[in-house]
């Protein structure tokens, strides 16, 4: 699973585990972007729409995903945000947001697929 997969580096590493015969996960934010790489990619790939930003939505959305994957081997946290401001300008939203997406998702996408990695007693985690 490679979150922010339709980015630069979410693209180029999905390429790598492609050319590996790697069957991946791909989220994005961006429903358009997905909908890019399912075409790019194919059909024996999965594609899900995930909103790291929004804390409330996401354990289901993450339970979703891993209800349906119970065998991801590995998890690579690769979305990431920042807001083009200088610290002193920047407003308490755009500091949760960024925290939010660059930190507190990863609680949570952890704690959902960590489980399955233990009991399957294989698993990498990068990022």
């Amino acid at each position: 699973m490679i979150t922010g997969s339709s980015g630069g580096i979410g693209s180029s590493l999905s390429k790598i585990f492609l050319k590996m015969e790697c069957k991946i996960i791909f989220t994005s934010s961006d429903n358009n972007k997905l909908n890019e790489l399912k075409n790019k990619f194919g059909n024996e790939n999965t594609y899900y729409l995930l909103n790291l930003s929004d804390l409330n939505s996401l354990p289901s959305s993450i339970s979703k995903i891993t209800e349906e994957n119970t065998d991801i081997d590995i998890l690579i946290n690769n979305a990431g945000i920042s807001k083009d401001n200088l610290f002193l300008r920047m407003k308490v939203d755009q500091w949760n947001e960024v925290i939010n997406v660059n930190l507190n998702s990863n609680f949570f996408i952890l704690k959902s697929i960590l489980p399955n990695m233990i009991k399957n007693k294989k698993g990498n985690i990068i990022g």
